[in-house]
């Protein structure tokens, strides 16, 4: 379900943000890339999803999208700190920011699932690895 409705968060964002908004995204964003501690990374990127959630203007998508993170929230304990992973999600919101800017509805609603995609993977990954051991 969060996967469709993220989709759908890009969509509706793309196509309300202002560019007021989108500024206020840029320069959190700045901030984020220059982050270096795990724990605040991750506070950060469920920042960053708030923001755009938030400029979808639909209230009840938002709080629901928020619900869903919170509840998968502890998932990133699962996940070793790799500095790769860290520029991957600095990288999936370059791209996520490029098609706010463009306001493309589809690339960002896509964009916004690879990133959540990428996330899903990466605890499959450390899972499994935490099992073979």
């Amino acid at each position: 379900m969060r996967f469709y409705l993220i989709g759908l968060a890009g969509k509706l964002a793309a196509q309300r943000i202002t560019d007021q908004e989108l500024s206020e995204i840029k320069n959190f964003f700045k901030t984020l890339k220059k982050e270096k501690d795990r724990k605040r990374l991750i506070q950060m990127d469920a920042e960053l999803h708030n923001m755009i959630n938030k400029v979808t203007k639909n209230r009840t998508l938002a709080e629901e999208l928020e619900r869903l993170r919170n509840r998968i929230g502890s998932l990133w304990f699962f996940t070793r700190e790799y500095e790769d992973y860290s520029k991957q999600i600095q990288k999936n919101f370059e791209k996520i920011i490029e098609s706010l800017e463009k306001r493309s509805m589809e690339e960002c609603g896509q964009m916004l699932k690879n990133h959540a995609m990428h996330f899903i993977n990466q605890i499959k990954q450390n899972l499994y690895v935490e099992a073979e051991a």
